[in-house]
This record gives C-alpha cells, sequence and structure tokens, in this order.
C-alpha cells in the first residue's frame, strides 16, 4: 500500500513539473489600413500617380506572414472580410497587378507599400491584405477599392436600344436585336474604334471596326445592330485606342432571358 501511494505522490509531482503551454487559437489581427497617410476603403486616383499604403498588423503570440495582393475589379466578384465589399461591374482599360508575401515576426509590425500607378490605366482595382500567424491561423482580410483616372485615354460615350438601366444593364428577350452607337474623342488622334460582344467569359464574338475619317481626334458610329441568338449574359464593348497606344473602354452588361 505504501509502494503505490509513492507511486502516486511521484506522479502527481511529475505533472506539477511539467510546462503548461496554451494552444493558440486567436487569428492575427490587421489594426489599420492607411491609404496616402487616411484611414479608408477606397480612394481615387490619378493615373501614373504613387500609391502610398501603411498596413499595422498584431497577434497574441507571434506574427509570420502579411500578403497583398493587386487585381482588376471589373466581373462584378466580391471579397469576405473588412473594408470595401466588392461589387464593380464596369470593364476597366489597361492592365495593372501586384502580389507579395512579406515575412514577419513579433505581436506586432508595419509594412508600407509605394504602388506606381500605370499611366495607361483607368477603372477599378481591389488590393487585398491577408495575415497568417506562427501557427497558421489566418486573420480577417481588408479589401481596399482603388478608382483610377486618366486623362490620357480616350473617351467613349454609348448609347443603346434597348436603354439600360442605372446599373448600366440592359435586359432584353432572346432573338431581339441590339442597337449601339458610340463616339470617341481624343487630342492625340483616334488609331482605332471598334465595337463587339463579348460572353460571360470574355470570350469575343462579332466586331466591327469604324473606319478612321477626317482629322481622327473625333469619331462616331451608329447604330450597329447585333442579333442576340442565345439565352445568358453578354456586354456591348465600344473600344478606343489613340495614336499614342491608349486604350479606352465603354461598356453595359447584356442580360438575354
Amino acid at each position: 500500500m505504501k509502494k503505490l501511494i509513492l507511486i502516486v505522490l511521484l506522479s502527481a509531482g511529475l505533472m506539477a513539473c511539467r510546462e503548461k503551454k496554451t494552444i493558440d487559437v486567436q487569428p492575427p489581427v490587421i489594426a489599420s489600413v492607411l491609404v496616402d497617410g487616411t484611414s479608408t476603403v477606397s480612394i481615387v486616383k490619378q493615373a501614373g500617380e504613387m500609391l502610398h499604403l501603411t498596413v499595422n498588423v498584431t497577434d497574441n503570440s507571434d506574427l509570420n506572414q502579411l500578403q497583398i495582393s493587386l487585381h482588376q475589379a471589373e466581373d462584378g466578384h466580391v471579397h469576405d472580410g473588412t473594408g470595401h465589399p466588392g461589387g464593380e461591374d464596369r470593364l476597366s482599360s489597361g492592365d495593372w497587378g501586384y502580389s507579395e508575401i512579406v515575412n514577419l515576426s513579433g505581436t506586432s509590425a508595419q509594412h508600407e507599400w509605394d504602388l506606381q500607378i500605370p499611366d495607361s490605366i483607368a477603372g477599378h482595382w481591389h488590393v487585398l491584405f491577408s495575415i497568417l500567424d506562427e501557427v497558421g491561423l489566418v486573420g480577417t482580410t481588408y479589401n481596399l477599392l482603388v478608382e483610377v483616372t486618366n486623362e490620357n485615354i480616350p473617351v467613349i460615350t454609348g448609347t443603346t436600344l434597348p436603354m439600360t438601366d442605372d446599373s448600366g444593364t440592359i435586359h432584353m428577350a432572346v432573338g431581339n436585336n441590339l442597337s449601339v452607337s458610340g463616339q470617341t474623342m481624343d487630342i492625340d488622334g483616334i488609331k482605332r474604334f471598334f465595337v463587339y460582344m463579348q460572353n460571360v467569359y470574355g470570350v469575343t464574338g462579332d466586331t466591327l471596326d469604324i473606319p478612321i475619317i477626317g482629322d481622327g481626334h473625333s469619331m462616331a458610329f451608329g447604330p450597329a445592330t447585333f442579333n442576340q441568338g442565345n439565352v445568358g449574359t453578354f456586354r456591348v464593348v465600344i473600344e478606343s485606342m489613340d495614336s499614342l497606344g491608349y486604350r479606352g473602354k465603354w461598356d453595359a452588361k447584356v442580360i438575354v432571358e
């Protein structure tokens, strides 16, 4: 009996001497996102400007990585998390993308980016920030909307029949015709002017090139007619390129039922 009591006491002593480790269940936090020194979920910038981003993050234990991802916001997609919800549904002009993973340590950190906005783009872009701690817990993503304006690209206006609604969407019955008229202007002169339809995957169908006549600084066409023979979601796009290679776009979503 004494031997059994001794074993029990020794076991209890060993358990008491073991180090008590707390399981980390608290994800890291993006404490703040500053855009050009200001806290905001969206910003309007000029093409060619610098975008200055400052991100502050914290964790109760130990940070691991911070990721930035920048991509076009033109197909209506949304993002979970905080910040701007997304949902922009107009085509952007030009290409701009960026992605980077930054290694971190400690319970708090700050990282800054200076991103050069290309002088050839216009439209909407999402900037996503994601955070990971040392044990693999992922924090809530923060989404920033950047709207880029550009005085260099051609100005385009378009009208349709049926007309667009307040969201820039056309609703029409299958088998009916869509009529499109458009105009473009550019001080550097128009090199190409065309209108086309594309499906929901961005595949371009019928394309009509508008002949460049006169001084080429202001061009118009219409109406051009497209037969909507299939049910689905499409876009009608008017595109213009000037003599310096800058491109502009006008578009409307077309829902055929």
